[in-house]
């Protein structure tokens, strides 16, 4: 359950700063859009092999 609230509260955070950043800075938003999105995607499959126990050893 932490998993998934803690997955919509940055998906909320990062949709509201690519937002601002497309309202306010529409000149630089690809690069910044990639590079939240691509931190995104990073910290969530992190947070897949954590949560999910993928790299964990079984006995």
């Amino acid at each position: 359950m932490f998993a998934a609230i803690s997955l919509l509260v940055r998906m909320a955070l990062a949709a509201g700063v690519l937002y601002v950043c497309h309202r306010f800075i529409s000149q630089g938003f690809v690069p910044f859009a990639a590079g939240v999105a691509g931190g995104f995607l990073v910290l969530y499959g992190i947070e897949l092999t954590r949560y999910g126990r993928v790299l964990v050893r079984s006995r």
